[in-house]
């Protein structure tokens, strides 16, 4: 195995690494840690970008039979939606993403540059107005709107009610805001709250995995079609620790790292 073989697998695991942070911290995200969020959509964006990159130098290598030099890779910049559009139009078979899941890159596209990553920093000193949280909690409620079933809503409020035995402690809500920063003054709101967070953190996971999946795939088929010295083994090892499951145990795990 060549040198620059071994930077490249190396370069796959690190990805591997960033992704399953990533959902592992999405899953986790909630109006009672805010910093988490930021944690999980820096290492999606980053992994989501590197996954992407290393499409287009494996298929580079397909079409040229060697490596390509930096400037190739450089000019494709970081811009996530761009990246994932270049790897759609190399990619063998055909994948559809739907309105959710452009959504959800659009959304690690605009964090993934300087608004999004300073956001805070950029309101301090300019007020800017940009808040990933807040334009995530738009996510969360295209999913409630959308995508859940009479079942889960069923579930959200039997929770709900398993939780109005707190309402004898209403210092439990003091000091915490929602997602979309509105305050909230009782335990009631606090619960519901995190009965809505507990609804739809399975679902966020569940589509970026379907994200990362056509995109390994587009990865996996060029790397079929590779010459055998670059060829690269244990491909879908790497990758599994997302994949494996049905849709609903994916949306019931709670670590994508092991």
């Amino acid at each position: 195995m060549s040198e620059q073989l071994k930077r490249l697998y190396d370069e796959i695991l690190f990805t591997k690494w960033l992704l399953g942070h990533g959902l592992t911290y999405l899953r986790k995200a909630c109006f009672t840690d805010k910093g988490i969020y930021f944690d999980s959509f820096n290492s999606l964006s980053l992994g989501l970008e590197r996954l992407c990159k290393i499409c287009l130098i494996l298929d580079y290598i397909r079409r040229e039979g060697k490596y390509p030099e930096s400037n190739y890779i450089k000019q494709f910049g970081h811009n996530l939606e761009k990246l994932i559009t270049k790897v759609e139009s190399i990619s063998i078979d055909k994948y559809e993403f739907t309105e959710l899941h452009r959504l959800i890159i659009s959304h690690l596209s605009m964090f993934a540059n300087s608004k999004g990553r300073y956001s805070n920093i950029n309101f301090i000193t300019d007020g800017a107005t940009i808040d990933p949280i807040d334009e995530w909690a738009n996510i969360d409620q295209y999913i409630i709107e959308h995508l859940l079933t009479d079942y889960d809503k069923k579930q959200c409020k039997k929770r709900e009610k398993h939780y109005q035995f707190y309402n004898t402690i209403p210092t439990i809500a003091l000091g915490y805001e929602s997602d979309k920063r509105q305050n909230i003054n009782s335990s009631d709101d606090f619960f519901h709250q995190y009965a809505r967070f507990e609804l739809v953190s399975g679902y966020r996971v569940l589509f970026l995995i379907q994200i990362i999946q056509k995109l390994f795939n587009v990865l996996e088929g060029i790397n079929t079609n590779l010459p055998k010295e670059f060829y690269i083994w244990e491909l879908n090892r790497v990758f599994s620790v997302f994949f494996y499951g049905t849709d609903s145990e994916k949306r019931k795990r709670r670590n994508f790292m092991r």
